[in-house]
């Protein structure tokens, strides 16, 4: 490794990080900062420490940021929390709470930081090297250590596949794809609860229970019912008591009372899993969806707050931080179009058309703006579409086009095609569609900002491909 001092706008957050879902690889640094500011504890941690960074800009107490140079950019695998802070400080617009905003807001003003800000920084292109790193700085003994899921991500990830890792990260997502608030589920893999989770769900007499087995590195689990008895688990644990008194050696009062004290012996977790029945599970079912109070604003932003019996999960509404389809500000979109109408479209959806106000027109040229993208791409190829083929059968062949002759990773066009495929979805073409065609179908802001962010960097790959092949 060798020592740089790196400006931070040239750092980019790692989106494989273990504090981070696999959902959440090549997403957008803003999204992945919301993630962060939206889990229990998270918040709290990132704020008190850019109160510290800015109280103390001038002095630099801080590790060497740890950078993988790979062939693309430079990813932050060591000091995430502090790069974020740097980021947010330069500009507010990656957090949408409102009051966290104007922490860093004020900050930014009494640091004076700019864009050519840089931090000391460790640097290689040998990624395994800052693994080697990272790995003695989370997981050894006598160093600040990740949680639970963290851990087990990451080892996972780094190739040990023995079956405790196999076994906690496959529950953990399964967790994660439960039909339940994400607000419970975060509450459930987090501090002040994983480790009860794990201990009730990684043990042998779990094991027994729900007839777990690996094999080729899977997991494969013979209850049906697993899932739902995995949601009563989960709201019993939140809620910290059971349906049933079962724990005889309790005191009265104490008989049903789930918690790290009572799970900690092997006879009470058996006990409580051979408890469960399906009214347990039914009842578990209703008062999750009871104990859900939801607002809901023009945008289609929703605050939520979640009644446990120990208190309320309250979540603010991920605020989209803007009133216009496209994002009215050149370092977060720019596209240079060089076909004059369709240049016009562009300009119009990002800065003359509100979605409070022209929501369906915005509905309805958003559609007209990707089917002229996508024909005037053919037309600069030198490739024609037959008169009979549709919108979402164009889509297939560009997409086709850019990962065969230009060489465009397929990942990168996921969510293109995700828009030409039949499976239900926000971003189908059926759901463009309904705008123009269905009288009783109007779009909402947040929908169609979704639907933008997520095409985005379609869009960008376009009409790249256009100037370079115009030079």
């Amino acid at each position: 490794m060798k020592k740089e001092n790196v400006k931070i706008i040239d750092l980019n957050l790692w989106d494989e990080n273990p504090r981070f879902p696999e959902e959440y690889f090549r997403k957008t640094e803003k999204e992945l900062i919301e993630y962060l500011f939206s889990k229990k504890g998270e918040s709290e941690k990132i704020i008190e420490l850019a109160k510290s960074i800015i109280d103390n800009f001038e002095l630099t107490p801080w590790e060497n940021l740890i950078i993988w140079d790979s062939e693309k950019k430079k990813i932050t695998l060591e000091g995430n929390r502090r790069l974020m802070v740097y980021k947010i400080l330069l500009n507010a617009d990656l957090i949408s709470d409102p009051k966290i905003k104007k922490i860093f807001k004020d900050g930014k003003t009494k640091t004076k930081i700019s864009n050519d800000f840089s931090v000391d920084c460790l640097v290689t292109d040998n990624r395994e090297l800052c693994l080697r790193y990272v790995e003695l700085k989370h997981l050894e003994s006598g160093y600040k250590g990740w949680g639970s899921p963290e851990k087990a991500n990451f080892e996972r990830r780094r190739g040990k596949n023995n079956d405790s890792i196999i076994l906690k990260t496959e529950i953990h997502k399964i967790v994660r794809d439960l039909d339940i608030p994400i607000e419970i589920k975060e509450r459930v893999l987090g501090h002040g609860f994983v480790t009860t989770f794990d201990r009730l769900l990684l043990d042998q007499v779990a094991k027994d229970y729900f007839k777990f087995e690996i094999k080729n590195k899977k997991l494969f689990i013979k209850d049906a019912k697993f899932q739902e008895k995995l949601g009563l688990i989960i709201w019993n644990l939140i809620k910290k008591k059971a349906y049933k008194e079962i724990f005889d050696e309790q005191k009265i009062g104490e008989k049903d009372k789930l918690d790290s004290r009572t799970l900690n012996k092997k006879e009470n977790r058996k006990k409580y899993l051979e408890s469960m029945d399906s009214r347990s599970v039914k009842k578990a079912k209703e008062e999750i969806a009871n104990s859900i109070e939801e607002k809901e604003n023009l945008f289609g932003e929703k605050t939520k707050k979640i009644q446990t019996g120990q208190g309320k999960i309250i979540t603010n509404p991920k605020n989209t931080g803007r009133n216009t389809l496209i994002p009215n500000n050149r370092s977060k979109c720019s596209l240079k179009i060089d076909q004059d109408k369709i240049n016009l479209i562009f300009r119009e959806l990002r800065e003359d058309l509100f979605l409070d106000k022209t929501i369906n027109a915005v509905g309805v040229l958003f559609r007209v703006f990707l089917e002229s993208t996508i024909d005037y791409f053919a037309e600069q190829e030198g490739f024609i579409f037959s008169k009979d083929i549709k919108l979402k059968g164009k889509i297939t062949k560009v997409a086709d086009y850019l990962e065969d002759k230009h060489k465009v990773d397929k990942e990168r066009l996921k969510n293109i095609r995700k828009v030409a495929t039949q499976n239900p979805s926000i971003l189908s073409i059926q759901n463009f569609h309904d705008y123009v065609h269905e009288i009783k179908v109007t779009p909402k802001p947040a929908d169609l900002i979704f639907k933008w962010n997520e095409l985005q960097e379609f869009f960008e790959i376009i009409y790249n491909e256009i100037l370079i092949h115009k030079k």
